[in-house]
């Protein structure tokens, strides 16, 4: 197996992505393996190493200040930044890794440098996230949820990320920061957005919203919307959604509080929409009236985890008109006598 051609180890190391021992132990196998096990290794270095120490229900700091020191390696040549992280050499790798990089989360960051002794601060893992996105070409998944503050100049120097595919933002951050993704990152097939905690109501004219969506606007062929832990009007979801009429297949709402709507509601067809997902969600009465009202023509499964409902006779207007469509995953429907698990 030493001699396989490259293309061969690609297929094989695919099915080894999220195992970082294995695909540490090919890197020692001869050169090839090495080269082709450490893009995958680099593809989501943060991720791969915080799965690991979490099955073994701690964290080596060693290890963590190891790949710490080694990623701020990869950008020797950006003379520019050199005072954002120490660094120990001046060599450059005879690898790029910088090329191999397609995921940077800023909470696995936080998560995994809590107790670093070289990266124990919001500035230095802000810089990590800084050198991603300018150095590496290559990114596809961006998430920016629980950043400690308003960072949007980390973005000011970046023409475009043409490679970018999923980002998740948090709806508190700076809307320079949406305005700044909807002019360099056009091929998102999925956006998610959030609160941390459950204390914001959506609002269609708010400057935040009003950037979020002009982010979904400058998107070519968006395929999946989620949003996290907010109040809500479905109906204004809908109009948020209205330029992806076309492309979009799937809504999530989770630790949604979807307030009534008006009732003077003009119903939205989405072509393509497959799956609606509402987890945990309370729906008050009339809070689907826009689901109830929608064209679907598309729908395949509307799936129903854990949600709470405060009027019995949406409820029966919801599995009337999508009685092949539900999933019920284990819920609870709310009314004043009405009860299900």
């Amino acid at each position: 197996m030493a001699s396989l051609p490259v293309e061969i180890l690609t297929v094989i190391f695919d099915e080894y992505a999220n195992n970082l021992s294995v695909l540490h132990a090919c890197t020692l196998v001869n050169r090839n393996w090495c080269a082709v096990a450490l893009q995958h290794l680099w593809a989501k270095p943060f991720t791969l190493l915080l799965s690991s120490q979490e099955e073994q229900s701690s964290i080596s700091m060693n290890r963590v200040d190891n790949l710490i020191t080694t990623f701020i390696e990869c950008f020797t040549d950006v003379n520019s930044h050199e005072k954002l992280l120490c660094k120990k050499y001046s060599k450059k790798f005879p690898l790029d890794y910088s090329l191999y990089l397609k995921k940077i989360n800023f909470s696995e960051i936080l998560k995994l440098t809590s107790e670093s002794g070289i990266c124990n601060n919001d500035s230095a893992r802000l810089r990590i996230i800084y050198l991603a996105i300018n150095h590496c070409p290559n990114l596809e998944i961006l998430s920016l949820t629980e950043l400690p503050y308003d960072q949007s100049q980390f973005l000011d120097s970046v023409e475009s990320l043409p490679n970018l595919q999923i980002l998740r933002l948090d709806l508190n951050l700076d809307a320079k920061i949406f305005s700044t993704f909807a002019k360099i990152a056009h091929n998102l097939k999925i956006i998610s957005v959030g609160v941390q905690e459950k204390e914001m109501e959506f609002k269609l004219h708010d400057d935040h919203n009003h950037e979020l969506q002009t982010l979904i606007q400058s998107q070519h062929q968006l395929k999946a919307f989620a949003m996290k832990n907010i109040i809500v009007k479905m109906r204004s979801v809908f109009i948020l959604l209205e330029s992806q009429l076309d492309s979009l297949k799937l809504l999530h709402l989770e630790d949604i509080g979807c307030v009534s709507d008006d009732f003077n509601i003009k119903p939205i067809k989405f072509h393509q929409l497959a799956s609606i997902q509402l987890k945990s969600c309370q729906i008050e009465t009339g809070g689907l009236k826009p689901i109830f009202e929608a064209d679907l023509p598309k729908l395949q499964q509307l799936e129903l985890t854990y949600t709470r409902w405060d009027c019995k006779s949406d409820w029966t207007s919801l599995h009337q008109k999508y009685k092949n469509q539900i999933v019920d995953s284990g819920f609870n429907v709310v009314g004043k006598t009405f009860y299900f698990h």
